[in-house]
């Protein structure tokens, strides 16, 4: 059966861990559909946490991946899933189904400033 999975760090394309997406389907990069993420950098990868009081709160960039059970399986064992990370339904703009994202568990790290690129502010890694 296959999953489908957002990623908006180091899993994404040219990203030290997207090894562990070779064999699954790129869908395309999407935007998250909720807009009330905060995008924190943890040194070379990012997390998101969700509404942050005083924070900017803004869509999340990522890319949309079809995974298989078995590198769902490796990916929640990469983000320690249940532990550091919990892996949650999400929206996503332009897709009908939901995907699977990562979402820190807590706040951790610092704080980024979204991105703004003339039309939309959103987190970008």
């Amino acid at each position: 059966m296959d999953h489908r999975v957002f990623v908006y760090g180091s899993l994404k394309r040219d990203f030290h861990n997207n090894r562990f997406l070779t064999e699954s389907r790129f869908v395309g990069e999407r935007l998250t559909q909720d807009e009330t993420f905060v995008m924190c950098s943890l040194g070379g990868f990012p997390g998101v946490i969700k509404n942050v009081n005083g924070s900017e709160c803004a869509p999340i960039y990522g890319e949309l991946y079809e995974v298989d059970d078995h590198t769902l399986t490796r990916l929640d064992m990469l983000e320690s899933n249940g532990r550091f990370y919990n892996r949650e339904l999400v929206g996503l703009r332009d897709e009908t189904d939901p995907a699977w994202m990562y979402i820190l568990m807590g706040k951790t790290g610092n704080i980024m400033y979204p991105t703004w690129d003339g039309d939309r502010i959103y987190y970008r890694w």
